[in-house]
């Protein structure tokens, strides 16, 4: 049976059933009706069997590919025949003939021209070519296969506009479906696999890709290069050895809702490419990335990209990004910048892979409000990279919470840091970063590490429940003022050949092991801060803690001593303090419960000055002051081999002389001033 060569105004029907009319029998007479019936008999036994052993071959084979997870080899589309065809080339609009292959229709958009139902060996031209047309027209249900034997494309649209393509099957060709300087065409519920490439668009605009299979493709299942405003949606881009969906050089499009998994190269790969939509996809268990950028001004959301081999999502020279709520599970990266800039990254899931968020030789980046928990190394890693902001993200159950190496300038505030087997924050080889407002809990080690980092501020963190709370190494000029460092197993604040830090308006309180704790540190301030109810020592200043200032601070209920002077240590200088309840001291002095000890050389327990220096308050030792002027009359002698004593003892905390040496001079200017003025006013009087 052979199609109808009239056209006529019928519309397209993409599903439409062809049925084999059967021919009416001719009676041959009663002699012969019997031998028939048998045949007939013997015929329908025969097919039954064939039928039987067809539907168990059948189910088999489905089985088996079901287990394979894919079909090798694409079927035909599910219509009861194709017609043979010779491959069909149309130019201009005037080329849309019965004798090219159209079967109804004039053009319009109501009566497009119809192609269907055609079945072309392409091994020797290319299936259906359509050039320079501006005409309705639908090419539908056609099998287009072999161009791969000698490099021809299944279906090729050129400078054409209005063309539908529908529920083809072409597949085993050089590319699928090719469309070159077209716009306003549709591409839709086509098998493309088996292909070099599926679908192919270049230099065109306003194209619906929609709904189509693109698998096992050698190349890539989609491909966009210079094309702007496509939409590439619900489509199956699987199993394919290089990308599943590729955009060069291309803007303005959408891409969403597609599956591209278990590519040998990218789920989905955008290169030189700018606003440009990726939406809602899912890439799973691509052999690279799951979306792969090289780009600017991208969105990318919502997004699923699990088990990756290489990233989730993966940026690199790419800039102006946003990407916002995807989920990233399994891969050696959840998301992956590498040399980007002015990228943000927002409200993402990145659970489960090696590193949750890394960024390495980055810059100017906000990383906000992601969940970067449950990683086998980092939660958040900035490599060589500055001018990054950090920002409301939960760090949790990692190895370190958030890792830091080689970086500048970069800003970590008001995230939550917990539960991770290291480091809450470990910073190495970094300077000038600001750690500010982050809850940094039940970290195994430290909650806050640097070593060899310079000039950092660390203010306003809670730092509760860790192996201990700040640790420097090596470390100098960082700024460590109003923390709360509370309940760490060993120190709230450790110093280890770390110089000139200040130390301002901390708590440091409920540590089970000092409070601060100085080992070959020096020129250290510490001052203003609130130390108490500490397993140990409130202060420790251990192996050449030398030329220290200690000032101002409160000290007190610490199980051993306020501050404890190690052997060797010398020239640290401890004034106007305030020390109460340390060493079991009661508001009663009692020589076996000193609140001091010294064990070093030529340590200052008082400031210097004249009519005399200031010492510090001891809760146990206030009186007598018999001139009232502040100054307890008799020293506080400290214990230890030191022989140490603050000569000059307040009796109140803070202690603010009425006229200091200073004062006084100034308030006798102002007062001769007022004086002189006044007798001049009545001398002119």
């Amino acid at each position: 049976m052979t199609q109808s060569n009239k056209t006529g105004t019928a519309r397209f029907e993409p599903n439409k059933v062809i049925y084999h009319m059967r021919k009416p029998e001719i009676d041959r007479g009663m002699r012969f009706r019997k031998r028939n019936e048998q045949k007939k008999r013997i015929s329908f036994s025969i097919l039954g069997l064939i039928l039987s052993t067809l539907f168990v071959l059948v189910v088999a084979a489905v089985s088996i590919t079901q287990e394979n997870g894919y079909q090798n080899e694409p079927e035909k589309r599910a219509v009861l025949s194709y017609f043979p065809h010779d491959p069909i080339s149309i130019d201009g609009n005037s080329g849309f003939t019965n004798a090219s292959g159209v079967v109804w229709g004039s053009g319009t958009p109501d009566d497009p021209f119809i192609i269907k139902e055609w079945e072309i060996d392409a091994s020797v031209a290319v299936g259906i070519s359509i050039r320079n047309v501006d005409v309705y027209f639908i090419i539908g249900n056609c099998y287009i296969y072999n161009g791969n034997i000698n490099n021809y494309n299944g279906i090729v649209l050129e400078n054409c506009t209005h063309g539908t393509l529908v529920d083809n099957n072409c597949s085993n060709n050089q590319y699928g479906i090719v469309l070159s300087n077209s716009q306003d065409n549709v591409i839709a519920n086509n098998n493309c696999s088996n292909n070099q490439l599926g679908i192919f668009v270049r230099e065109s605009e306003n194209i619906i890709i929609t709904n189509n299979t693109c698998s096992i493709c050698s190349h890539t299942g989609i491909a966009l290069d210079f094309s702007n405003n496509i939409t590439v949606r619900d489509n199956n881009c699987s199993y394919n050895p290089g990308q599943g969906i590729a955009i060069w050089d291309s803007y303005g499009n959408n891409v969403c809702n597609n599956n591209c998994s278990r590519n040998s190269w990218d789920g989905i790969y955008v290169d030189s490419s700018t606003n440009n939509t990726i939406c809602n996809n899912i890439c799973w268990d691509n052999e690279y990335s799951g979306i792969y950028i090289y780009s600017y001004g991208n969105i990318i959301e919502n997004n699923s990209c699990l088990n990756n081999w290489n990233a989730g999502i993966y940026f690199e020279g790419s800039y102006n990004c946003t990407v916002i709520n995807n989920i990233l599970a399994g891969s050696d990266d959840g998301i992956y910048l590498a040399g980007s800039f002015n990228n943000t990254i927002n409200d993402n899931t990145c659970s489960d892979n090696d590193y949750g968020i890394e960024l390495s030789n980055s810059y100017d980046n906000l990383i906000t409000d992601n969940n970067c928990s449950n990683n086998s190394y980092d939660g958040i890693r900035i490599w060589e990279s500055y001018k990054i902001i950090v920002r409301r993200n939960i760090c949790s159950n990692n190895n370190w919470g958030i890792y830091v190496h080689s970086s500048n300038s970069n800003n970590i505030s008001d995230n939550i840091i917990n539960s991770n087997g290291e480091d809450g924050i470990y910073l190495e080889y970094s300077n000038n970063n600001v750690i500010s407002n982050n809850t940094i809990s039940s970290n195994n080690n430290n909650g806050i590490y640097l070593s060899s980092s310079d000039g950092h501020i660390i203010s306003n963190n809670d730092i509760l429940e860790n192996g201990y709370g700040i640790y420097l190494d090596s470390s100098r000029s960082n700024n460590i003022s109003d923390n709360t460092i509370s309940l760490n197993d060993g120190n709230g604040m450790s110093l280890y050949s770390s110089d000139s830090n200040k130390i301002s308006n901390n708590t440091i309180s409920s540590n089970w092991g000092n409070g601060i704790h100085l080992d070959y540190s020096s020129n250290n301030i510490i001052t203003n801060s609130t130390i108490s109810s500490n397993n140990y020592d409130g202060i420790y200043l251990y192996n050449s803690a030398n030329s220290n200032n200690i000032s101002n601070n409160t000290v007190s209920d610490n199980m051993e001593y306020g501050i404890r002077i190690y052997p060797g240590v010398s020239f640290n200088r401890i004034w106007n303090n305030s020390f109460s309840r340390n060493h079991g001291a009661t508001s009663v002095y009692d020589p076996s419960h000193i609140q001091a000890y010294d064990d070093g050389t030529d340590n200052f327990w008082n400031s210097t000055g004249s009519p005399h220096g200031f010492g510090n308050y001891w809760g146990d030792w206030t009186s007598p002051d018999a001139n009232m002027d502040g100054i307890v009359d008799n020293p506080y002698v400290i214990d230890g081999s030191a022989g140490a004593m603050d000569y000059y003892p307040l009796t109140q905390f803070p202690y603010i002389p009425e006229f200091p040496s200073v004062i006084f001079p100034i308030m006798l200017t102002l007062f001769l001033v007022v004086l002189i003025s006044s007798i001049r006013r009545d001398k002119k009087r």
